[in-house]
């Protein structure tokens, strides 16, 4: 894993989210700028992952802001 990769990790965790394979979480932070990228909001990305996991509203909207953060922060106002 890259450096990037490696701190975005280390910060899932701090937010008590975890994973069986990083790389998976990786993929998912990468589709969360697939669906930005496509038009989605990061409330609608927030809510299909509180729909399809087990994570809280925090833990989600903190894998959200996380993945912007680390992966395409050209869309760092996708929650204005």
């Amino acid at each position: 894993t890259s450096q990037p990769d490696t701190a975005f990790l280390s910060e899932i965790a701090d937010e008590v989210i975890s994973s069986d394979s990083a790389s998976a979480v990786i993929g998912n932070a990468h589709q969360v700028c697939s669906e930005l990228k496509a038009g989605a909001s990061g409330t609608d990305i927030g809510g299909d992952i509180l729909a399809h996991t087990d994570l809280t509203t925090r833990q989600a909207a903190a894998f959200v802001v996380m993945s912007i953060d680390y992966y395409c922060p050209q869309y760092t106002d996708a929650f204005a």
